[in-house]
C-alpha cells in the first residue's frame, strides 16, 4: 500500500495544499508522513479514491468527445434543414429544425427522427435533439456572415464555445 507522502507526490502538492484540499489539519498530515501516527484505513481509501477519480478521464468527457466527433463527421456531408432530409441523407448529414426561431441562439440540431419517403406514406417527424434535456451544453446550427452554416456548442457552466465545421471541432 502506498504511503500518504507518495499519494501527495503523485498530485504534486505541498503538505499545506494537500491538507487544505482534503480538509486534513496540517499537523495531522505531518504526523502521518513522519510515521508518528497512521491515518485510519477509511481516510486513506477516501484520499486514494479521490486522487484516482481526479486523475482519470471522466466517462462523461469521453461521451462528450465522441458526440463532437460524430457531429463533426456529419458536417463533411453538409448541414441542411430537416424538411430537406430524406431516407438517404438522414444520419449522413446534420439536420436542423428550421421551425426554431433561429437568430442569435441558432437552430436546434436533430438527433433522432422518423423519415419515410414513400409515395403512399410520407412521414417526417423529429423525435429528439442532440441537446435534449441537457443542462451542460446547448447545440445549435448558426449561420456565419456569409450565410454558411456551422454547429455551435455552448458549454453552459463555463460559457466556452466549441465550433464544429468541415469535419472538425475546436474551441472558439
Amino acid at each position: 500500500m502506498m504511503k500518504i507522502s507518495e499519494l501527495r507526490s503523485v498530485v504534486k502538492m505541498s503538505q499545506r495544499q494537500f491538507a487544505e484540499h482534503f480538509g486534513i489539519p496540517v499537523g495531522t498530515l505531518r504526523n502521518w508522513e513522519q510515521g508518528i501516527a497512521n491515518p485510519p484505513e477509511y481516510v486513506f481509501q477516501m484520499i486514494f479514491t479521490a486522487i484516482r477519480r481526479d486523475k482519470m478521464i471522466n466517462v462523461e468527457i469521453i461521451k462528450f468527445v465522441k458526440m463532437l466527433d460524430e457531429l463533426a463527421a456529419c458536417t463533411v456531408n453538409g448541414i441542411e434543414p430537416f424538411a430537406e432530409a430524406n431516407e438517404e441523407t438522414y444520419g449522413a448529414r446534420i439536420h436542423y429544425d428550421e421551425r426554431d426561431a433561429g437568430g442569435e441562439e441558432g437552430y436546434r440540431v436533430v438527433a433522432d427522427a422518423c423519415i419515410i419517403d414513400d409515395p403512399k406514406c410520407y412521414h417526417h417527424d423529429i423525435i429528439s435533439y442532440w441537446d435534449s434535456d441537457n443542462l451542460e451544453y446547448q447545440i445549435r446550427v448558426i449561420f456565419d456572415e456569409d450565410n454558411v452554416p456551422y454547429i455551435n456548442v455552448k458549454l453552459l457552466l463555463s460559457e466556452d464555445i466549441v465550433v464544429i465545421e468541415n469535419g472538425k471541432w475546436y474551441f472558439a
